[in-house]
């Protein structure tokens, strides 16, 4: 077999597993988890203060910078977040590649799977922690396939330069008015939005990157061509108008200053505050009042108690297989919390602390134990029952 022949069966199996990759794909990078009612996350307004904004407005240093074109890779939240660390750094050409790479290798310690796309959050949290290299350390090449374009192994070069290029921290916008802020302070907001809102032929989600706004809507850059995607004639890609009624979520800022930084700590100390034992994420919705006594039991306890179910949604209530009038549901006020047993010793320190600090509504199952607060004709007091 000659060498064009072979080279020629590769480029003919690299097709094949892209039109793979395509017929299975329901998203175009950007993964559909909503993070924006997460209580870890800073609002904009605890860290800026809102003022007079102009009607229209853009962030000159876009123009000093080149905008991606991912081509057919599902890596839209890479390039538009690594677009948005260039705006911070516009002296600089990072490597979209490293990015990726890093998202998913977080993704894979959480998931033990490989998937194409990532999160905007999980984006933001490897910007944070581990920066983002250069393309002189990390090349780029947008016309490989997904496993191709994360098969790679960082070098210790790449590592050290992309700790200079950290961001200190980042920021979630919830309206319109917190993004133009976010924009005028910080430069850009990275986005989610339903691809087919903008593009009829697509399907899926998208990130962009939002960087200025006018009377009609968002201006923002993108990072595939809005005819047609992947098209190799196409350097640069012009900016775009995002209509103010589509809908965007998972909108994130990147701040670089120590200041905000601090302002952005001193906000989380707020929130964690409220329990001695447990997290804001951890108390999501669940009803205070349960939390409370959940937060004696812990101490009386004095081991870990890990949640394993709070507050649910109908649908959520369903997949679990829950009562129709479960404590748990948002109807009743997310009054139920379900703590993890793993032994017998477990269960009845987690039962006799839940007992003293005034839990009169108790399920006992082979894996955890369920308290509640609710008191009403449809929920009894003072029983305990098995699973």
């Amino acid at each position: 077999m000659t060498k064009e022949t072979l080279n020629k069966i590769i480029k003919i199996l690299t097709w094949l597993l892209r039109i793979t990759e395509y017929l299975k794909k329901t998203n175009y990078g950007a993964l559909d988890e909503k993070q924006d009612d997460d209580p870890r996350n800073v609002p904009v307004s605890a860290i800026v203060k809102s003022s007079k904004l102009p009607s229209e407005y853009i962030n000159p240093d876009v123009f000093k910078t080149e905008a991606y074109n991912q081509k057919r890779l599902g890596i839209c939240v890479a390039t538009a977040q690594t677009s948005q660390m260039e705006l911070l750094y516009p002296d600089k050409d990072f490597s979209v590649r490293f990015s990726y790479r890093m998202a998913k290798y977080i993704d894979y310690l959480k998931y033990k799977r490989n998937f194409e796309g990532t999160w905007g959050h999980t984006m933001a949290r490897v910007h944070k922690d581990y920066g983002v290299a250069t393309t002189k350390t990390r090349p780029e090449n947008f016309d490989l396939p997904h496993w191709l374009y994360i098969k790679f192994n960082f070098t210790k070069q790449e590592i050290a330069e992309a700790k200079k290029y950290k961001i200190k921290g980042y920021v979630w916008a919830y309206t319109d008015d917190e993004i133009k802020l976010a924009i005028k302070k910080y430069g850009s907001v990275s986005t989610t939005i339903q691809a087919k809102s903008m593009w009829n032929n697509a399907k899926g989600n998208h990130r962009i990157l939002l960087v200025g706004w006018n009377k009609r809507g968002f201006i923002f850059q993108n990072s595939w061509d809005e005819v047609k995607r992947g098209d190799k004639e196409r350097k640069e890609q012009e900016l775009l108008e995002l209509p103010y009624s589509v809908k965007k979520w998972n909108s994130i800022a990147y701040i670089k200053s120590d200041a905000d930084k601090k302002k952005i700590d001193n906000h989380i100390k707020k929130v964690e505050k409220k329990y001695k034992y447990f997290s804001a994420y951890e108390a999501k919705n669940i009803n205070p009042k349960t939390m409370e006594m959940l937060d004696k039991a812990r101490g009386f306890a004095g081991i870990p108690f890990v949640i394993t179910s709070g507050c649910r949604t109908i649908q959520k209530n369903k997949q679990v297989g829950g009562k129709i009038d479960s404590c748990h549901l948002e109807k009743n006020k997310c009054s139920a919390v379900d703590i993890r047993v793993r032994n017998s010793q477990e269960r009845w320190k987690i039962v006799n602390a839940g007992i003293k600090a005034g839990f009169t509504r108790i399920g006992i199952a082979e894996t955890f134990v369920h308290f509640d607060s609710c008191k009403d004709t449809r929920h009894p007091d003072k029983v305990i029952w098995t699973y």
